[in-house]
């Protein structure tokens, strides 16, 4: 099954769905992943899940091999990226986005990862930025594309 629209829209089943599909993946390409559901981070995980589930409105995507949880921002200051996720953490998209936050994603390979940022290019889109454990680190949209597409960036 392939989703790919706002979070919101999903049924509740289609939500728990989207992460239980997230832990398969976890399971069968991940098992170190301290995402995992296991005895010992149960609350936790819950935790998460809850608060996604109840207040998440940005968009997500899921296949067999990927699930995403991302949206559209404006990203003011590239050094304090910080202050966009924070702004935007439980937001709509902004129709005036300038980049693409992936807020959460599982995947089974980084073919898949890249395929499916290849997937949501957009012009408008100068910044891309990734959230990975609990660390956002923000890339400039043309050396992303450059890696994407193994197009080589001209100097100057």
């Amino acid at each position: 099954m392939t989703i790919n629209k706002r979070f919101l829209d999903l049924t509740k089943e289609e939500k728990i769905e989207f992460f239980l599909h997230g832990q398969n993946l976890l399971l069968q390409y991940h098992t170190h992943s301290p995402f995992l559901f296991r005895r010992n981070n149960v609350q936790e995980r819950l935790n998460y899940v809850r608060e996604v589930l109840e207040k998440y409105k940005g968009y997500c995507y899921m296949d067999d091999f990927i699930i995403v949880l991302f949206n559209h921002v404006v990203v003011e200051d590239p050094k304090n990226v910080i202050e966009t996720l924070k702004k935007y953490q439980f937001n709509p998209p902004d129709p005036n986005f300038n980049a693409l936050s992936v807020d959460f994603v599982i995947f089974r390979s980084m073919t898949d990862c890249m395929n499916w940022c290849k997937s949501k290019y957009d012009p408008k889109i100068k910044y891309v930025v990734y959230v990975k454990n609990g660390k956002p680190q923000i890339f400039k949209t043309e050396k992303l594309i450059s890696r994407l597409f193994h197009v080589p960036l001209a100097v100057g």
